[in-house]
């Protein structure tokens, strides 16, 4: 669902942007949400094949920060509008000027975030994964072959 089609949407007033504070908008407000999952998930995903190929919870380090940040971008998204963390990060209510709150869009991001992050973690230990094995195994098989002759 588009966030242009909401109708709690203003597009931004390029006639008043000011360069020397922040301009919030809708679009940025979204990509904020989505983004902060992508990263994280595909840094999830990355972990699992070569150089590191250990499981995520080897590394306490990384797993705690992976947990902290899921919590925190959570709150980002599901927390009410008016609340410290949407004024720090310049993120704008879904609810038109009247008052009507459309707080169901929030979870149709987090639907398309779970959809986008099991799926990019699925491709990485999948798809590549199993690239990459049969990969390595061509390639080992091509030195026994040329070492052998």
């Amino acid at each position: 669902m588009s966030i242009r089609n909401q109708p709690f949407y203003e597009p931004i007033d390029y006639d008043n942007i000011a360069f020397d504070h922040p301009n919030p908008s809708y679009e940025e407000t979204v990509l904020f949400m989505v983004a902060n999952y992508q990263y994280m998930i595909t840094c999830m995903a990355f972990s699992i094949a070569k150089p590191f190929r250990k499981q995520i919870w080897t590394n306490y380090p990384f797993l705690f920060c992976v947990v902290f940040l899921f919590i925190f971008n959570g709150f980002c998204i599901f927390l009410p509008a008016d609340n410290r963390v949407s004024i720090v990060f310049d993120l704008l209510p879904f609810e038109t000027k009247n008052g009507t709150s459309y707080y169901s869009y929030k979870y149709w991001i987090a639907l398309g975030i779970l959809l986008n992050s099991l799926m990019t973690y699925g491709a990485e230990k999948l798809i590549v994964n199993v690239i990459t094995r049969k990969a390595d195994a061509s390639k080992k098989l091509k030195k026994e072959m040329a070492f052998h002759m």
